[in-house]
């Protein structure tokens, strides 16, 4: 599995992340989870070849479409914190 996982496409923020960063799985649910990045802001999976868009709603961040894999890792981050 590659080191890093998604590519940084564009952040629409005051401060915009750069263009082309590259991102491993978990810096992607950490920066969700800790509201990270801008909405709006697009990351391109290499690993499915999709492209999400991060939006807000409900108090938090997620990605649209949804990216199962992200999904799936946060929830075994969740489950270890507890156990």
């Amino acid at each position: 599995m590659p080191e890093f996982e998604f590519v940084l496409r564009c952040d629409p923020g005051p401060d915009p992340l750069a263009r082309g960063a590259e991102l491993s799985i978990l810096e992607v649910v950490w920066g969700l989870r800790l509201g990270s990045f801008n909405p709006g802001t697009q990351l391109f999976d290499l690993i499915e070849g999709s492209l999400h868009t991060v939006r807000q709603g409900d108090g938090r961040l997620f990605l649209e479409p949804p990216c199962e894999r992200i999904d799936r890792h946060a929830r075994t981050l969740h489950t270890e914190r507890r156990g």
